[in-house]
């Protein structure tokens, strides 16, 4: 079995045994990637509001390893492996990271749904579906969405609902 240095990326990437620096170069590709071309992990989306109250991805990030990419697609060039501490990855990490993959793979598959119903007789299902997964993928309101899951797992509002805390004054302050 070779040992190829993908594989290495990969394995010190996700272990965290070491800590990879990468130097970029240019890139004649002109789409920004789903899956980190370094360790083969999902790319987040970093979007910023437009001003017609719309939003505007401008940047991908790697949710392991360093790597990102903007509008003007680089690729990575050269890498720098550092010695790493050793720390181990906690189960509420390793599961962000799967759904963070998740919602990489939606992305993806949102492509091709609209690239298999283009020019179909039925756009209102391209449509449908495409509201659907976004819906999945970065709404707040619902239950199921990925960004609602990742807090979720990381226990951001942990405590009870507002309605379920008591009623406090300047007087009587919440009782702990």
């Amino acid at each position: 079995m070779r040992l190829t240095d993908a594989r290495v990326r990969r394995v010190a990437a996700a272990s965290g045994a070491a800590r990879i620096e990468i130097e970029y170069r240019g890139s004649q590709n002109r789409e920004l990637p789903d899956i980190c071309p370094v360790c083969g992990n999902a790319m987040s989306p970093v979007t910023n509001s437009t001003l017609d109250g719309g939003t505007a991805e401008f940047k991908r990030v790697c949710t392991v390893c360093p790597f990102s990419v903007g509008m003007h697609p680089h690729s990575p060039g050269r890498y720098v492996f550092a010695r790493a501490p050793e720390h181990e990855v906690s189960d509420d990490a390793r599961r962000v990271r799967l759904l963070k993959a998740a919602a990489s793979h939606l992305r993806k598959a949102k492509k091709l749904i609209g690239e298999a119903l283009e020019g179909t007789d039925f756009p209102d299902r391209k449509a449908f579906a495409s509201d659907a997964i976004d819906e999945i993928v970065s709404s707040k309101e619902g239950a199921g969405s990925i960004p609602n899951l990742i807090a979720d797992v990381r226990g951001d509002g942990a405590g009870l609902p507002l309605w379920a805390e008591p009623l406090s004054t300047p007087k009587y302050p919440p009782h702990k």
